[in-house]
């Protein structure tokens, strides 16, 4: 998805449908690329924003990290290590 200076883009769809894994995954590539990207959510805080970057960079499943150390195996913490 390319992305122009000055657009605004919104995304919306029925819940659970995967809009906030979809908008961080284009807030991600973006970044990457050395743009400066935004990221403004009235559902999520700091915490959570970061916690799901991270979860789709390591491929550890979301709901493993938001149930903290006992819901993470070893090769979970090693995809994060890594």
């Amino acid at each position: 998805m390319k992305l122009m200076p000055g657009q605004m883009i919104v995304v919306a769809a029925r819940p659970a449908m995967g809009k906030s894994a979809f908008a961080l995954g284009v807030a991600t590539a973006n970044a990457r690329t050395g743009a400066l990207t935004l990221v403004h959510s009235l559902e999520m805080g700091r915490a959570e924003v970061s916690n799901r970057i991270l979860s789709a960079r390591a491929r550890v499943a979301f709901h493993h990290i938001r149930d903290g150390a006992e819901g993470l195996a070893q090769d979970d913490w090693d995809r994060l290590d890594r």
